[in-house]
């Protein structure tokens, strides 16, 4: 099993995205599966906000597990 220093380059399949929408805000989490580590970030609730909130999660993510 590849560590979590590793896993820091892991590309976007291997990650499970959480969205949460309330009111004006959207919420992003996003999900090792192999070291259980998550991150979130939080947004406007607009209809282009997905995609560049789930690119920064992914950003946010790598360099937490490169940093381990």
């Amino acid at each position: 099993m590849p560590s979590a220093k590793n896993r820091g380059t892991s590309s976007q399949e291997n990650v499970i995205f959480e969205k949460v929408r309330l009111k004006g805000h959207l919420k992003v989490t996003a999900i090792d599966p192999v070291t259980a580590r998550e991150v979130s970030v939080v947004g406007p609730n607009t209809p282009t906000a997905d995609r560049p909130l789930e690119q920064l999660a992914l950003k946010k993510l790598k360099a937490i597990l490169r940093s381990e």
